[in-house]
């Protein structure tokens, strides 16, 4: 939430791997560009945990329809197909990633601060409803035996053995 609070833009530039937790925060972000060679990801699922943020953020990013397919199925996305469907607005070679960052940032600088702002505060304002409408349902998932099973295969790295609860 401090990311979404502040006032000013935050871009993310994403060079590497973005999933779970990577994921969200650059869904936090207000524009997320990203290196041709990263990935991204919500593969919370598949070891028995459901992305909270993710989720909510997620929605506005992609729609419903992909939100579940990748919330289900864990699929990795290259960066092209981020952007494709919406998680990112800009591609670069990785080598010129910083300073198409710098670039943007300068760019979105160079408008009015205070409409800026504002418009963010507007545009945030509709997202924060969901976000709090999924903090009990993740709470709840956590503290399941599938989550712990989840989890310790993963450790493991053998397949979990669910048994829905």
């Amino acid at each position: 939430q401090a990311v979404e609070q502040c006032s000013v833009p935050v871009i993310a530039a994403v060079n590497g791997v973005a999933f779970g937790g990577g994921l969200e925060l650059s869904l936090a972000c207000d524009v997320v560009i990203a290196a041709d060679s990263a990935r991204f990801g919500v593969p919370e699922a598949r070891i028995g945990l459901a992305p909270g943020f993710g989720v909510t953020r997620l929605l506005d990013h992609v729609g419903a329809g992909w939100a579940r397919y990748l919330v289900y199925t864990g699929e990795h996305l290259d960066a092209a197909r981020a952007e494709r469907l919406g998680l990112v607005q800009e591609v670069h070679p990785a080598a010129e990633l910083r300073s198409a960052a710098l670039a943007l940032g300068e760019r979105i600088a160079d408008a009015a601060p205070i409409a800026v702002a504002t418009a963010k505060s507007v545009i945030n304002g509709g997202l924060n409803t969901r976000y709090l409408g999924s903090v009990d349902a993740i709470a709840m998932l956590q503290s399941t035996e599938d989550a712990d099973e989840g989890v310790l295969a993963f450790q493991e790295k053998r397949p979990p053995r669910y048994q829905g609860r």
